[in-house]
């Protein structure tokens, strides 16, 4: 399944840059992640807490610092910034699927329909073992992207594209993924998580996740362990429902995105009966990357993002 991107033709236009460098850029509640990258080598990240108001000078100040001019950049949902719905997939044409998919979800929305922005992608065929054929929505709220992309402008940032997770987790894991086996890929942001059912290059199941790094920082306190059980349990839901419902087989591994601890991972291995890997991002990126530069599975997305560029 190729990566998509989100339709938002009318925010902004394409131009034309010789500067090879690209600049992410990921907007959650609270904070903004930046990440610069230059023909997918990774060159500078910053993590700055900010609101509306502050967000232009934030961004500004890192433009001036890594002294850029009118860079490309994609930005890459936050995780608690869109919906993502499981429907019947309409029966259209690939390139009507986003505005089918608009009116299919519009009494689902957090928000009124004309106020967001739809698009998504469709399970493969064999998912829920053929009996109907599955669309997954991505819905975000319009003024809120449209506000990302003027601030961005303003600061000399030209945003030529918007990346969905759940498909940059396709890039991100490529050349890590064993083809028919059924991996369960587990991210865990700064303010909320996704699991995600990834079998043959595939989605085939996304659920979002009530969890937070900081949440799982000690999992020997009360409130980490409670914080940690509910996970657990909330993943072993989805497992069952994919292993009963889409006729892939059991799950094979679970893969843990860089952004949790070792201590975690083990926790999870020992409590589920999975195979557990806690991915680097030299797994992920190769040597090009490095540890000390993207530390959280924000950053990680948002590389995959630049490198699909």
């Amino acid at each position: 399944m190729p990566l998509k991107k989100i339709s938002l033709k009318k925010l902004f236009t394409r131009s034309k840059n010789n500067d090879p460098r690209r600049l992410g850029v990921l907007l959650e509640s609270g904070s903004v992640h930046l990440l610069l990258a230059d023909n997918q080598r990774l060159l500078a990240r910053d993590v700055r807490s900010c609101d509306s108001a502050t967000l232009g000078e934030v961004v500004g100040e890192f433009v001036e610092q890594q002294q850029l001019n009118n860079v490309n950049a994609t930005i890459v949902l936050g995780l608690d910034s869109y919906q993502t719905l499981l429907v019947e997939a309409p029966p259209v044409e690939a390139t009507e699927l986003a505005s089918a998919l608009k009116w299919k979800v519009k009494d689902l929305l957090a928000q009124n329909v004309d106020k967001s922005i739809v698009d998504g992608f469709l399970l493969p065929e064999d998912a829920f073992r053929g009996r109907q054929k599955m669309a997954y929505a991505i819905a975000t709220e319009k003024q809120a992207q449209q506000d990302l992309v003027d601030t961005l402008a303003k600061a000399g940032v030209i945003v030529d594209s918007i990346q969905v997770p759940e498909l940059l987790l396709l890039k991100a894991l490529e050349k890590l993924l064993p083809g028919a086996q059924a991996d369960l890929v587990m991210v865990i942001g700064s303010n909320a998580g996704m699991l995600v059912a990834i079998v043959d290059g595939a989605v085939y199941l996304s659920r979002k996740l009530e969890v937070s790094a900081e949440t799982l920082t000690d999992i020997e306190t009360e409130p980490g362990a409670q914080a940690f059980d509910k996970l657990v349990l909330e993943m072993q839901r989805s497992r069952d429902y994919f292993e009963s419902q889409m006729g892939k087989g059991a799950v094979g591994r679970l893969l843990l995105m860089p952004g949790v601890s070792a201590a975690v991972a083990q926790r999870f291995a020992e409590q589920t009966g999975l195979k557990t890997q806690l991915l680097e991002f030299t797994d992920l990126f190769g040597e090009q990357s490095s540890n000390d530069l993207c530390m959280d599975a924000e950053e990680a997305l948002m590389a995959a993002a630049l490198n699909a560029a």
